[in-house]
C-alpha cells in the first residue's frame, strides 16, 4: 500500500516555512518574510489568517522564491487552487490531483 502523506494547506506550509526561519533566526519577522516573498506585509498577514487567498501567479512566485520541495511545491499549488479559485471545475480538479496523489485529506 501506498505511503500516504498529510495534506497541509498553502497556509500552513507558508507558517511552517516562517516559523523555521523564526527558529534559525530569532528576530526575524513576518515584514521580513514578506519583504523576503516580494508580498506587501499586509497582504501575507491576510493570507495567514485566512482573510484573503493566493493568485496562481503570485503561488507560483511564492514557491519559487521557498525553493519547496517538489511534493510540496505540488501541494501548495494545488492547495492554493482548491481554497482561492473561483472556478468550481479547478476546485474539484485540485481535490482530484490531491486524491490521486494519495494525500491524506482532512477537509
Amino acid at each position: 500500500m501506498p505511503h500516504k502523506i498529510q495534506y497541509s494547506s498553502f497556509r500552513e506550509i507558508l507558517k511552517s516555512e516562517f516559523l523555521a526561519r523564526k527558529e534559525e533566526f530569532k528576530s526575524y519577522s513576518l515584514r521580513q518574510f514578506a519583504k523576503e516573498l516580494s508580498v506587501p506585509f499586509s497582504t501575507l498577514s491576510k493570507v495567514l489568517n485566512g482573510k484573503l487567498g493566493l493568485s496562481d501567479k503570485n503561488a507560483n512566485h511564492i514557491v519559487d522564491v521557498l525553493e519547496l520541495s517538489q511534493m510540496k511545491k505540488k501541494m501548495f499549488l494545488l492547495s492554493v487552487q482548491l481554497e482561492c479559485s473561483r472556478s468550481e471545475k479547478m476546485r474539484e480538479y485540485a481535490l482530484l490531483k490531491l486524491k490521486k496523489m494519495k494525500f491524506v485529506i482532512d477537509l
